[in-house]
């Protein structure tokens, strides 16, 4: 987390995103390896949600809370 005086959270999230927009990230899938930027964030992990089992909706944080 960055800190310091003067920066809010909410700016913080924002000076985040504007480095990230601009470098490249190298995942590597069995020997093979792809290149890709960040466009944009989604929402917060509690806000986000997905259907799982076909019509079961579940939040990102508590997916991950339950595994």
């Amino acid at each position: 987390m960055i800190d310091g005086p003067g920066i809010s959270s909410k700016d913080q999230a924002l000076l985040v995103q504007k480095i990230l927009k601009f470098h490249w990230f190298i995942v590597l899938f069995d020997e093979h390896a792809c290149q890709f930027r960040l466009k944009s964030f989604g929402c917060p992990e509690n806000q986000q949600k997905y259907i799982i089992d076909g019509n079961k909706q579940i939040t990102a944080a508590d997916y991950f809370n339950d595994k």
